[in-house]
């Protein structure tokens, strides 16, 4: 199965086969993967797009395919107050980090220098695995938004 498109209008599809890949598995345009069934595929997809949960990709015969983030290994800063938060976010988004903001927290992908950095604002760092859906937005490479018609 060879995958080339990602659907737009895609709400009410949850019943499909799956594929789990981390970020930067989502992040590559060409690759060999393995759905959840089994079954093998190539991505063959236009180069500087992320895909995030909940995307659909499109075979050339119309079979759908959902995306789903597989778990991987993710730094969670955490910290008490916005604005401690809003410096690291500074200092990680000046060295192009990908980062995923919760509430009180933000997430990256390991990085001795980056969890230093946020280390030294004094907010508290964990490690863990799971799913990791980082920020995209205008004017970031790799990025795409559902809300643009």
């Amino acid at each position: 199965m060879e995958l080339t498109k990602v659907v737009k209008n895609h709400s009410g599809r949850s019943n499909l086969p799956v594929l789990k890949l981390d970020f930067q598995k989502r992040r590559l345009g060409r690759q060999r993967v393995r759905l959840e069934d089994g079954t093998e595929a190539a991505l063959f997809l236009p180069r500087g797009l992320t895909l995030k949960t909940g995307d659909l990709l499109s075979a050339e015969d119309g079979r759908l395919v959902r995306i789903e983030s597989s778990p991987q290994p993710v730094v969670t800063a955490c910290g008490d107050d916005w604005l401690t938060l809003a410096r690291a976010a500074y200092h990680l988004g000046n060295r192009h980090a990908a980062v995923e903001i919760g509430h009180l927290s933000l997430s990256f992908e390991p990085d001795p220098a980056l969890e230093a950095i946020c280390r030294s604002l004094g907010l508290k760092i964990s490690t863990e695995q799971k799913p990791f859906e980082p920020e995209g937005g205008p004017g970031l490479a790799g990025s795409h938004d559902h809300a643009r018609p």
